[in-house]
């Protein structure tokens, strides 16, 4: 944990905070991927670093194009 003075300690104690470390993301993406949806729409996740990327779509092969173009939008966003 780094040194940070009380008031700050206290937020990055949060479960909020804690739930951005990379090793949390991937096991969000993991239960978002789980989703017990009944049927009504597909969920499609993939983690990038600290961030969980998320898309839900009528069908699987609709999640997966929407979360390609998600990805490709995030990647042209950190690159500019």
């Amino acid at each position: 944990m780094p040194l940070l003075p009380p008031p700050l300690e206290k937020l990055y104690n949060t479960p909020v905070l804690r739930s951005e470390m990379p090793a949390k993301a991937s096991s969000f993406a993991r239960l978002e991927r789980a989703v017990n949806t009944g049927g009504l729409f597909r969920v499609q996740a993939a983690t990038v670093g600290r961030l969980v990327v998320g898309v839900a779509a009528k069908t699987g092969a609709q999640a997966k194009v929407l979360l390609n173009l998600a990805l490709a939008h995030l990647k042209r966003s950190q690159n500019s």
